[in-house]
């Protein structure tokens, strides 16, 4: 690495790393009947998912030997399972470190169940761990709203108001976390077909109405609604940033953290190995650099009228929208522009033009610590190129955290986390 600064900053985040070991505790148990409890002696894995860009809320999967008689136990308790999951922060010798454990409860399916009571007759005499269990596991928030279904007419409002309206009443979020929406309209009439679920009420507002001009995602997590523009590659300033800083593959090795946190931040350095696609001039071939349609509500009493001998096109019936940052297509002279049919929302057609106006890194966070990254947060990833600092802007679309068990300690089994990670970035850096 031949970037002094670059190599600054990596130093400082390794020589003030933060713990990063951890013992997993997980405790199953019945609504249905308070008096049962099960306790694995330990996991094989746990796998949590936070597709930000697709989903709208974390996937968690939790797999573990049991033995036959306990595996029917659990399942002859199903319909009302609940898990408890205690994360217990240690040093890198396997001594608790100062940190408070973390005691999450969630609302637990099992995955693939299976009814062994009636494929092994002697099940209740079986107690060696012979078997596996996985768990998909919900915050029990979540696993009640996603069986929520809203549907009614609004008359007066905005597509904000619509949204803070069903968020509280309609599917009792209390806390919303929401980048202001850009569509201002106040709306006559807006109707909200029946039986919208969590799950596709806001993809419906942005279809119809239009929220953002670059895309839209909404997250669940921690009892909070997260709203935001899915492609916005250089996003709204907020009180913390993550920044990534590249090493060179294989530095580091053996390190028992690659992390610190800050007022300012979380500061994170990456030691595995990259990929990088750069998508916006296959961007701007296949989507256009920019799109023209009709507005619909311009050509209610027809879009054409007659001066003097001639007839024109009414030019308030017709918007186009151009994306000013696209990559040229061959140089500056060629625009790539598209036609699309009628509407009155230039939000969607201007998201479709920048969803793919970026540079998406596929990395490798080692050491890492489950939900330490706040939903949203903007992030900045900075190499070296041939000994200058370059430094993007951008947002997380996916991370994938994997715990795999390390060591038996004092404190137990010692698992260690690895997650991998996509990052989507401004092409134009801030600085290199």
């Amino acid at each position: 690495m031949k970037n002094k600064s670059l190599r600054a900053s990596i130093e400082s985040v390794m020589n003030q790393a933060l713990p990063a070991l951890e013992t997993i505790g997980v405790a199953i148990y019945s609504e249905d009947d308070l008096e049962f409890v099960l306790r694995p002696l330990f996991i094989d894995t746990l796998t949590i998912c936070q597709y930000f860009d697709t989903e709208y809320t974390d996937r968690i999967e939790l797999r573990f030997p049991i033995s036959i008689r306990d595996y029917v136990r659990v399942f002859e308790r199903s319909k009302g399972l609940s898990v408890v999951l205690t994360r217990t922060r240690l040093n890198y010798d396997g001594t608790k470190s100062r940190e408070l454990p973390v005691v999450t409860r969630y609302s637990a399916m099992i995955i693939d169940p299976k009814d062994l009571k009636r494929q092994v007759p002697d099940a209740e005499y079986r107690t060696s761990l012979d078997v596996s269990m996985a768990l998909q596991l919900v915050e029990k928030k979540m696993y009640e709203i996603r069986f929520t279904r809203v549907a009614s007419p609004f008359v007066n409002t905005t597509v904000e108001g619509v949204i803070r309206t069903f968020m509280q009443s309609g599917f009792g979020i209390t806390k919303l976390d929401m980048t202001p929406i850009e569509n201002k309209t106040q709306y006559e009439n807006i109707i909200i077909p029946p039986a919208k679920g969590i799950d596709d009420l806001l993809p419906y507002l942005q279809r119809r109405f239009g929220m953002y001009m670059k895309g839209m995602a909404f997250y669940y997590r921690d009892e909070t609604m997260y709203i935001y523009p899915a492609y916005d590659t250089n996003p709204e300033k907020r009180d913390k940033v993550v920044r990534f800083y590249l090493a060179e593959t294989g530095d580091y090795a053996g390190a028992s953290s690659f992390y610190r946190e800050q007022e300012s931040g979380i500061d994170i350095v990456l030691t595995a190995s990259t990929k990088t696609t750069d998508n916006t001039v296959r961007s701007a071939e296949n989507s256009g650099t920019s799109v023209m349609f009709m507005r619909s509500s311009q050509t209610m009493d027809g879009f054409v009228k007659r001066e003097g001998g001639a007839i024109i096109i009414d030019p308030r019936s017709t918007l186009t929208i151009e994306n000013t940052q696209a990559r040229p297509l061959m140089g500056q002279q060629y625009k790539n522009n598209t036609y699309k049919q009628p509407t009155d929302n230039p939000f969607y057609y201007a998201s479709k033009l920048v969803a793919d106006q970026a540079i998406f890194v596929q990395t490798g966070w080692a050491m890492a610590v489950p939900f330490l990254i706040p939903v949203k947060t903007p992030i900045q990833y900075s190499y070296d190129n041939n000994g200058s600092l370059v430094t993007h802007t951008g947002i997380i679309d996916q991370i994938v955290y994997q715990y795999e068990q390390v060591v038996a300690g004092p404190e137990g089994r010692v698992y260690s986390c690895h997650a991998q990670l996509l990052l989507r970035l401004e092409p134009n850096p801030i600085s290199s």
